[in-house]
């Protein structure tokens, strides 16, 4: 075993919301509720060297190897999701690769990021649930191999202009 080059240096929850679900019917659960899920996601990543301070000890390829990654799961609102409780949970982290020769850091930030968010859902999701009348949920696991930086940036991307968006809107003088 040996420490991976990339590392969750910071992780924030940003958002949890769960309740039970109320047309789930006890009478058809199953010891084995994976298959039944359905699960809606929010993937975005980010470059971001300004995470760290000026007077932070990091060479410039470790800076220019530091991501924002972001991860939101959910049951699809209002759906018969076959679990007892319906929940949306969002996290974002700080993914940094200290060892980024291979080229491919960007990729590798993205599969990794989105794998360490996913398993502090799972933790967040089981450790509400597991307080709950209707008992412990854990979600299953999931692979993030087939995820681009490129396709989770362009979504970053336009995240950031809806915001840019909102917020000129915002200022815009309202008519009476």
């Amino acid at each position: 075993m040996k420490q991976s080059k990339i590392q969750l240096a910071n992780l924030y929850l940003v958002k949890v919301q769960l309740m039970e679900n109320s047309r789930w019917d006890e009478s058809e659960a199953t010891d084995d509720q994976t298959g039944k899920l359905a699960l809606q996601s929010a993937k975005t990543i980010a470059k971001n060297p300004d995470y760290w301070d000026a007077d932070d000890e990091v060479d410039e390829a470790t800076r220019n190897h530091t991501y924002l990654v972001k991860l939101g799961i959910r049951t699809p609102p209002g759906s018969e999701n076959g679990y007892p409780y319906s929940f949306e949970v969002i996290f974002s982290g700080i993914i940094v690769n200290f060892d980024p020769t291979d080229g491919n850091s960007d990729q590798m930030a993205t599969k990794y990021g989105l794998a360490l968010l996913y398993g502090a859902v799972r933790d967040q999701v089981v450790g509400m649930t597991s307080k709950m009348k209707r008992g412990q949920l854990l979600l299953p696991t999931m692979s993030f191999e087939d995820e681009t930086y490129e396709e989770l940036f362009a979504a970053h991307e336009r995240l950031e202009a809806l915001r840019e968006k909102k917020k000129l809107a915002a200022q815009q003088p309202t008519a009476h």
